[in-house]
């Protein structure tokens, strides 16, 4: 199944594309910080609610970007207590993708540890999308050696291949 984001880049003018990797990329971060903290996520579209406490990062991305704008609720998944929110609204411009949050303290540090920074690098213009994907591409590697059995292959050159980019990404 296809993300929103990824019917969007199929069909935008290529002006476009940009904005809405960068869109893409600050969800993306936002769905994994509150994931990494141990939350789960419900979406709202602006007329549903399309996600209800889910811990899949992948049905969360591609419920996302439907839309002009989602909300994304964040909550504890024992007993579904509301953490917070934050309100995406798409087609400005990217960086700024997440135009409001709760005003609490974990709100607050998911979006001044995670969020602002990335914020801040695409408004600058010190972001890629490449560097997005490197980013996605070391997690995927990293859980697939760390689920495999067996010992790790070729005796250490995996630890340093990840080491390398780790260094490369910084």
């Amino acid at each position: 199944m296809k993300s929103g984001f990824q019917q969007a880049l199929e069909r935008a003018h290529t002006d476009v594309r940009f904005r809405i990797q960068m869109e893409e990329a600050m969800a993306d971060a936002l769905v994994a910080a509150c994931l990494a903290r141990g939350y789960c996520l419900s979406v709202n579209d602006g007329g549903e609610w399309v996600v209800k406490r889910s811990t899949d990062k992948a049905q969360i991305m591609a419920a996302l970007f439907s839309t002009d704008e989602d909300l994304i609720m964040v909550r504890r998944v024992d007993d579904v207590t509301k953490i917070g929110w934050f309100q995406l609204i798409y087609g400005n411009d990217g960086y700024d993708v997440i135009s409001d949050y709760s005003a609490n303290t974990i709100c607050d540090e998911i979006w001044d540890t995670i969020l602002r920074p990335l914020s801040d690098k695409m408004e600058d213009g010190q972001w890629s999308p490449v560097e997005g994907n490197l980013r996605g591409l070391l997690a995927e590697a990293e859980r697939f050696i760390a689920g495999l059995s067996g010992g790790e292959p070729e005796g250490g050159k995996v630890d340093d291949l990840l080491t390398r980019i780790r260094k490369e990404l910084t």
